[in-house]
C-alpha cells in the first residue's frame, strides 16, 4: 500500500512516499525538488524480507511523481557505485546512465565514485 504526503515549499514541493505492509512502514521514496523541472529521487532502505515490492514500488512513486507535478520533467537518480542493488533498480525502471561523479560519496572513510542516472518525462 503507497501513502503519499506532500509538502508545499517556497516554489515546489517535495513528495514522501511510504509503501506499508501490515501498517508498518517497509520503504520510503522522497521526491526532493532541485528545481521547478529536476527532482532527485531518494529510495531509503526497505526491509530486506520486502526488497521484492522495491520495484512496484518505485514506479508507482514515478508515476504519481510526473502525474501529480505537472511542471517535474526529470527525475536524478545520484547513486554510489558499489549499490549494485539500486543501479540494478534504476535500470529496471528505465533510468539512463548520464555520468559518474569522481570521488564525491564518503563511505568507510574513503571517497567513491557516484552514477548518475535520469528519467525524463517523455520517457513515459
Amino acid at each position: 500500500m503507497l501513502y503519499i504526503d506532500m509538502a508545499d515549499g517556497p516554489q515546489v514541493s517535495s513528495v514522501m512516499m511510504n509503501m506499508r505492509k501490515d501498517n508498518l512502514v517497509i520503504g520510503q521514496i522522497w521526491l526532493i525538488p532541485q528545481s521547478i523541472h529536476l527532482y532527485q529521487v531518494h529510495l531509503s532502505e526497505v526491509i530486506p524480507k520486502e526488497r521484492g515490492h522495491t520495484l512496484d514500488f518505485l514506479k508507482e512513486a514515478m508515476r504519481v511523481g510526473f502525474y501529480t507535478m505537472d511542471k517535474m520533467e526529470k527525475l536524478i537518480a545520484i547513486i554510489p557505485v558499489n549499490n549494485t542493488l539500486a543501479i540494478k533498480l534504476t535500470k529496471a525502471c528505465k533510468f539512463k546512465k548520464e555520468g559518474t561523479l569522481k570521488k564525491s560519496y564518503m563511505q568507510d572513510g574513503k571517497l567513491i565514485d557516484q552514477v548518475i542516472y535520469t528519467f525524463s518525462r517523455e520517457n513515459l
